[in-house]
Order: structure tokens, then sequence, then C-alpha cells
């Protein structure tokens, strides 16, 4: 991506944006970038990327790519847990959409029921979700396992552990069709806190191992993270605190970047707890 951006030059490559995928390529490098920075543990840079992609997709004024410019700077504010800035970037989505009559990646119903789970509006997300993947009505193939994700995590909030559940292994099945395991950590993780919340301590300790695992595999230190620090919690509730500090201290101190993001704060403080 960063080989790519040296190379870009915006009037040199202004045809491409008609060209290769309907948008602008080094706009698209921007917002690549932001996904990918926060993926491996750059919460900070994510947001530089996201917004640099932004302003440059407003110089171009090139609809389709402002459009997901704006869409995965929402993302990428979701995965840093800060739903208010997200939704800002939804409402001037809203807005182009509605002016330009343009479609979108990521099913917006996906990201606006994640601002509604992150703000504690658990039976709203769960009913959104619900009513977006009833049969026929998903609008794209993209990011369906991040979707999901947030649909079993609303569900297990209302105590509905087997529909939750159910949601998950849709999303491991596709999956293995789709081979899109950008969010298969993260999956795993959420497997865990259901069967933990089922009572189920030896399967969410084993889930959780998992998506720690597969996140080192991917070199996805954000998802590394959050896996680490809800089987640190886990182990610390249950009494092995040096066991759980052990895991989670060098996680945590790999950082270099993004401290004052919720994911950080909240490992921070369960160390704190730990020691």
């Amino acid at each position: 991506i960063e080989h790519g951006r040296r190379l870009y030059d915006p009037e040199r490559h202004r045809s491409h944006r008609f060209i290769y995928g309907g948008h602008d390529p080094g706009a698209c490098a921007g917002y690549t970038a932001a996904q990918t920075n926060w993926l491996l543990g750059y919460p900070d840079k994510a947001v530089e990327s996201a917004a640099e992609a932004v302003a440059l997709a407003d110089r171009l004024a090139h609809p389709f790519t402002r459009e997901v410019g704006l869409e995965y700077a929402a993302h990428v504010h979701l995965h840093r847990r800060e739903p208010e800035i997200s939704l800002a970037y939804m409402l001037a989505l809203d807005e182009l959409r509605a002016e330009q009559r343009i479609s979108f990646i990521i099913e917006p119903a996906f990201m606006r029921a994640a601002v509604q789970l992150a703000q504690g509006a658990f039976d709203d997300a769960a009913a959104m979700l619900r009513e977006t993947f009833a049969p026929g009505q998903v609008g794209t193939t993209a990011w369906q396992p991040y979707g999901r994700a947030i649909f079993a995590e609303a569900l297990m909030q209302q105590g509905a552990y087997a529909e939750a559940a159910a949601s998950l292994r849709v999303a491991f099945d596709r999956i293995g069709a789709t081979g899109e395991r950008v969010w298969e950590a993260e999956l795993h993780r959420v497997n865990g806190m259901v069967l933990l919340a089922e009572n189920k301590i030896e399967a969410a300790q084993a889930s959780l191992h998992q998506a720690i695992r597969i996140a080192q595999a991917q070199q996805a230190k954000s998802l590394e993270l959050r896996a680490a620090t809800s089987l640190a919690r886990l182990w610390g509730e249950a009494g092995r605190r040096a066991e759980a500090r052990e895991l989670l201290a060098p996680v945590y101190g790999w950082f270099t970047e993004g401290f004052d993001t919720a994911d950080l704060k909240e490992a921070k403080a369960l160390l704190a707890e730990l020691a």
C-alpha cells in the first residue's frame, strides 16, 4: 500500500478512478491503509490514513471514491470504539448516497448496529440485524462475518445464547466458503464470550485461545489484544491472576500508540487489577 501511495499522482492517474473498480487508487490506498493499520496494532496511524483518504476524495470530487472513503473512516472509528465519530461519518454517507444515488461496500446496517451495540442499545442492534439477515435482505457479500459478530454480541447481551451461537456458525461457514478471514479472530473471541455466558468455561477458554492464535498468525495485534484481554479477565476472576497478567502484559506492552482508545484503556485497567 505504501509503495502504491508513493507512486500515485492524482493528475497522472486521474483516469484510473473510472477504470479500476470505479474509485480512485490513491484514496483506495489511504483507506485500505487505515483498515490494515488498525488490524496491525496502529490505531492512531489508522485514523490518520482514513482522514487523509477522505480529504483526497473530497478534493477529487469523485462520488464513489468519497463514498468508500467515508465508509471506511466510519468503520475505523468503530474499530476504535468511537461510535459518535463513526456516526458523524455515517450521516455524511447518507447525504451522499441520497444525492448521488450510489451503493455501498459495507452493509450500512452492520455499522449502524455496531454503533447501537457500543451505546448499549442491544435490543435495537439485534432487531436491526435480525431484519438485515432475513433471507434476501443483505445488500452486499463483503464484511458479513463482521455483521454476524455484532449480531451475536447483541444477542448475547439479551441472553439469547442459542441464537447468538447460530449467528456465529453461519459466520464461520461463510468464512470457509469465501476465505474472508479478516474478522475470524474476533468471531472466535465473541464465541468464547457466548460460551462463557452459558457457563461453558472450558469451551470458552478454548475459543479464546483460538482467537489469540489466529490473531497472532495474521499479525492482527488489535484483535489479539481484545482476545487476550477477554481471556485474562476470565482467568483473573477464576483466581489465576499471575497467569492472566503473564498473558496480557506482553501484548499490551507491544503497543506504541492508541493508548486513549477503549481497548487499550481496558487492558491497562485490567493489568492494574491483576497486579
